[in-house]
């Protein structure tokens, strides 16, 4: 599983229009964009508003098989819901895909993973010689 981050500054006075985008989302248009979502691999989609000194940014998660991928088919789909979100991001971030993977750039990662040939299996037996629970760290 692949993840990609990317912000958007939200244009000054636009966040409650950048939060009605979601909201509709969540209601009216949910059906389109899970849709959206499942055609474009993204698996999972988190979303943050951040206030900074100089305005406010959206912070985007996409994780899926290859969701930096997703932004650059998102970006060229005519699909009606697809073209209506890119519309709308528009209107509040002046939101353009393409250039948003033209500006990225990794400069760090790091990740905590399981120790390497430690499988789910193994995992869940050890699980099960601790009582079945899984513990907290």
């Amino acid at each position: 599983m692949a993840v990609y981050c990317f912000t958007q500054p939200i244009q000054p006075g636009k966040r409650d229009d950048a939060r009605a985008i979601f909201e509709e989302i969540r209601t009216s248009r949910r059906d389109e964009y899970e849709s959206s979502r499942k055609r474009l691999g993204i698996r999972e989609e988190r979303v943050w508003f951040q206030s900074l000194p100089d305005g406010e940014m959206a912070v985007v998660y996409w994780e899926g098989e290859d969701p930096r991928g997703a932004l650059e088919r998102f970006a060229s789909s005519d699909d009606p819901f697809d073209e209506w979100l890119r519309e709308r991001g528009r209107e509040v971030y002046h939101f353009e895909p393409v250039r948003t993977l033209e500006d990225d750039e990794e400069v760090f990662a790091y990740s905590e993973g399981p120790v390497s040939g430690v499988t789910d299996t193994v995992r869940g037996a050890t699980d099960n010689l601790l009582g079945g629970e899984e513990k907290q760290r």
